[in-house]
């Protein structure tokens, strides 16, 4: 159990101590029956803040606050006022809006809708705030929490990005804005990435690298335009400023990884090759093959010029499901989509999960 004298092995945790009447009480984070007032400094205005607070609330859920309150109410132990019928105060050398999204979540997890919004494409943003703060004050709940909203909100596996990403259909041709991002859609993925490694949360880390390297280079995320409105889903970009050395260095691996891919394993040079010798098995070549030679046409430079090629061999698939094409021709190209977009998964999880590049 850490106490006030160890302040330091936390990040400063008492660095100082404030006069009740200094700073500006928070609206909602000020209760009358509190039994200890805590301070912390505004990262937006640089005032203080002043939240009085129950000690008991924060002791229950905070080995770090217990701690800190099981000491006695004495100017020596808080450095507060002399005159002891005032309230104890202390001093957090965190920011005061973190201080207060941590307090809103021990007071009324139900209400804060920091958690309770599905994809919400800020979360990560506040969520990396809140995981710092609650790591260094070892709220084991909070942490939880965070870590299974960013599970719900990526897929963890092929089928379930296929099953996610399939809802772009329902918004295609749509602007969206992002204020309005709609649930049913994949979020902002740089700072889902950096979130995700920060929270160890290495489950959802393929979806998240994937989706940085389907996203538009030149759409920045926070400054679509002069409206505020960002493209289609299908042209939706990122928070770029916020890309790492290491998330550039995956980036390009993960560029040269599904070029291989392509070119090794592709069904589009499965049915090149098809094409003139035809598939095994298949006793209407003279439909399937100028069908499927036609469409090798149509698609194979698309494969190249795509940003996502995992959408594009999964149409591929549902071209061949609804065409004439004889039932060994179909699976044949069932099997060689499959497996590439699998493979593709697959490579692209281990560069996205790998603390060694």
């Amino acid at each position: 159990m850490k106490h006030a004298s160890e302040a330091n092995d936390v990040g400063d945790l008492m660095s100082q101590c404030e006069r009740n009447d200094e700073g500006e009480r928070h609206p909602s984070l000020w209760f009358e029956d509190g039994n200890i007032i805590v301070s912390a400094k505004s990262a937006e205005t640089q005032k203080l803040m002043l939240f009085r607070v129950h000690k008991s609330v924060l002791s229950r859920q905070s080995s770090v606050f217990a701690g800190l309150f099981s000491l006695p109410d004495t100017p020596e132990n808080y450095g507060g006022p002399e005159d002891l019928s005032e309230i104890p105060t202390v001093f957090l050398a965190d920011d005061a809006e973190g201080i207060a999204d941590l307090f809103n979540i021990l007071y009324g997890p139900q209400g804060f809708n920091l958690f309770t919004r599905k994809r919400n494409p800020d979360f990560p943003l506040q969520g990396m705030k809140l995981l710092k703060i609650a790591d260094k004050y070892e709220l084991d709940a909070i942490k939880n929490a965070i870590v299974s909203r960013m599970s719900t909100d990526w897929p963890k596996s092929l089928e379930e990005w296929d099953t996610i990403d399939a809802n772009g259909a329902l918004f295609e041709g749509n602007f969206i804005r992002r204020s309005d991002w709609p649930e049913e859609l994949i979020p902002e993925p740089i700072s889902a990435a950096i979130l995700a490694k920060e929270g160890k949360i290495t489950d959802i880390m393929a979806a998240t690298f994937y989706d940085v390297y389907r996203s538009y280079r030149f759409i920045n995320w926070d400054n679509p335009g002069p409206t505020g409105v960002d493209t289609s889903y299908s042209h939706k970009g990122a928070r770029w400023a916020l890309a790492t050395p290491e998330h550039l260095r995956k980036l390009l691996l993960i560029q040269e990884i599904i070029d291989r891919t392509l070119a090794q394993n592709s069904p589009f040079v499965f049915l090149q090759g098809a094409v003139g010798e035809g598939i095994e098995g298949c006793q209407t070549a003279h439909i399937c093959q100028p069908l499927v030679a036609k469409k090798a046409f149509e698609v194979v430079g698309d494969i190249w010029d795509s940003r996502d090629p995992l959408a594009l061999l999964r149409q591929f698939i549902d071209w061949s499901n609804g065409s004439i094409l004889c039932p060994f021709c179909k699976a044949e190209i069932l099997d060689q989509a499959s497996v590439t977009r699998t493979e593709i998964w697959e490579k692209v999880r281990r560069v996205a999960e790998s603390d060694h590049l």
